[in-house]
């Protein structure tokens, strides 16, 4: 995760300026507080949210990557980036994401309508990022989402076809889930924030 939230009840005051800079000081060096704030008692990092933003990258050459290797899925053939974006475009909206689910019959129980607010493909120098934003996200999904628009820009599937995997809701049918390591949480979304005077309850 870039920018992961979490929020802990303290038992005393800490000033929000330097509370980051005391953990940072016992963090190991993968792990880092960007900042801190005071935050009322009915706030949850997790169930307070309003949506998150993903980003996944590829690397596409054939050759692998030699810097970021841990951080990113090599694709070994050329892709198609305007087709995957063509195919994308089905994928913004409300819509049950059951195909894009990697346990459809366990997700199903606690429903697989999402909503996807946006999506959008980067080209880089070598390969692109795929950054999706949106509401919630079924297990699996942002990589489902992936190895499906791959699928596309390698000519396995159409456009047309993706839309036709989402309507037709069967995990058989979409693309693999792509590989974690290119996976990243960039942002959790909340709503305004209620400021407290009591003791700091909220890190991120």
């Amino acid at each position: 995760a870039l920018r992961q939230c979490a929020h802990v009840d303290l038992p005393r005051e800490f000033d929000p300026e330097v509370l980051p800079k005391a953990l940072n000081a016992k963090l190991p060096l993968d792990i880092a507080v960007h900042s801190a704030r005071a935050v009322d008692d009915e706030f949850h990092a997790r169930f307070s949210a309003t949506g998150k933003r993903y980003v996944y990258r590829c690397w596409v050459d054939r050759m692998r990557p030699v810097h970021g290797r841990a951080y990113c899925a090599w694709i070994r053939v050329p892709l198609h980036l305007e087709k995957m974006r063509d195919a994308a475009r089905f994928l913004v909206g409300e819509h049950d994401f059951a195909a894009f689910a990697t346990n459809p019959g366990y997700e199903r129980t606690r429903g697989t309508v999402r909503r996807i607010d946006h999506l959008h493909l980067t080209r880089r120098a070598k390969g692109f990022d795929l950054a999706v934003q949106g509401n919630g996200f079924l297990y699996n999904m942002v990589r489902t989402i992936v190895g499906t628009l791959v699928w596309v820009g390698k000519g396995k599937l159409t456009p047309g076809e993706v839309r036709e995997i989402l309507d037709g809701r069967d995990r058989r049918a979409a693309g693999p889930n792509a590989p974690p390591h290119g996976l990243f949480l960039q942002r959790v979304l909340y709503g305004p924030l209620k400021s407290t005077a009591e003791p700091l309850s909220l890190v991120t």
